[in-house]
């Protein structure tokens, strides 16, 4: 069978949706009965080692709506396949059988997160999507919960397929050793809260370090660090320019696995806030660490973390939790246990 996968977030900076292509790209790679072939928005020089000996079809316009419009179309004309495999927008003008995942409804439930661009995109060809898609996969129940809300139409094929933590990610034993390695490669030398994901809008920032901050009063002794693109623009690093020329705070921005694993070992625990997601990749990644995890209550989190994080409605109870984590060893241990137990 001859498939065709959309990998356009397969970038070197990638977020959580590029980590899922290039995952799906391995898995599919060891079926001897597939022949694949990918669509990318780069050429095959800047995409990871694993697609090397692959047929890589880039488009020389990048532009997603390109993409969707004439693109993926082109590319299916050229290659041929029996199925195509899109990531989050389908082509418009359907040409072969097509299964479409959609990560999360974010830029329709949170619209005010996310440009105008990228708003009127999906105004304008994502129920066209849905229409063209044979089959869609969405990362949890919750998304599924909300496409059939909006989008009834979509129930006979829509199916859910929870993800998974990277191979990479587990326990390291020797945490004198990670402590030296943080503090050697990375200047982190205090005990610390991990933020991962693209620094954006709807992963609330600022409401992390307003928490934060009202830790320092009581734990000086504290670190905060980020891992992530930054998409805000450098506001954050001007405004906390103090807490990062004090060392409290570091913004690592994209950081490759072997550090992140690292990063994620090291913690005190993970911090994840935001408003609105999918799934949430990162929580699955810090539990397999085993890592605490301190994040919003939303039903999402909910359904991904079980009983095995501290959930926070608002900054006080962020704060709270986070004091928690930082005064009670054995609630770290526990947390930690429950959650790689659950990954």
């Amino acid at each position: 069978m001859k498939i065709l996968l959309d990998i356009h977030p397969s970038i070197e900076e990638k977020s959580g949706i590029g980590r899922y292509c290039d995952n799906l790209t391995k898995s599919l790679i060891r079926k001897d009965d597939l022949r694949l072939s990918f669509y990318s928005n780069l050429p095959k020089t800047k995409l990871p080692s694993f697609y090397k000996n692959q047929v890589v079809f880039s488009f020389p316009i990048k532009h997603g709506l390109v993409r969707t419009l004439f693109g993926l179309n082109y590319a299916i004309r050229k290659l041929k396949p029996e199925i195509l495999h899109a990531t989050t927008l389908a082509p418009f003008h359907k040409s072969v059988p097509t299964v479409l995942t959609v990560h999360d409804l974010c830029f329709i439930t949170r619209r005010k997160a996310y440009g105008l661009k990228t708003v009127l995109a999906f105004a304008l060809f994502f129920a066209r999507s849905l229409e063209n898609a044979d089959r869609i996969i969405v990362p949890s129940q919750t998304v599924a919960r909300k496409l059939l809300e909006l989008f009834p139409e979509t129930f006979t094929k829509t199916s859910v397929i929870y993800e998974a933590a990277d191979s990479i990610f587990s326990p390291i034993e020797d945490k004198a050793q990670v402590k030296k390695y943080l503090s050697s490669n990375l200047g982190i030398d205090r005990p610390y809260f991990l933020v991962v994901g693209n620094i954006e809008k709807r992963k609330s920032p600022f409401e992390i370090l307003e928490a934060f901050r009202k830790l320092l009063l009581r734990q000086k002794n504290t670190g905060l660090v980020f891992v992530g693109t930054d998409k805000l623009g450098g506001i954050m690093q001007a405004k906390y320019e103090n807490l990062i020329k004090e060392g409290y705070l570091k913004i690592l921005k994209y950081t490759e696995d072997r550090d992140l694993k690292i990063l994620y070992n090291g913690a005190q625990a993970s911090v994840f806030f935001s408003v609105c997601e999918g799934f949430g990749l990162p929580i699955l990644e810090s539990m397999k660490c085993g890592t605490p995890v301190v994040c919003r209550d939303i039903p999402v989190f909910r359904e991904v973390a079980g009983d095995s994080a501290l959930f926070c409605k608002n900054t006080t109870e962020l704060y709270l939790a986070m004091l928690r984590v930082n005064k009670d060893p054995s609630l770290r241990k526990k947390l930690a246990n429950q959650g790689f137990k659950r990954s």
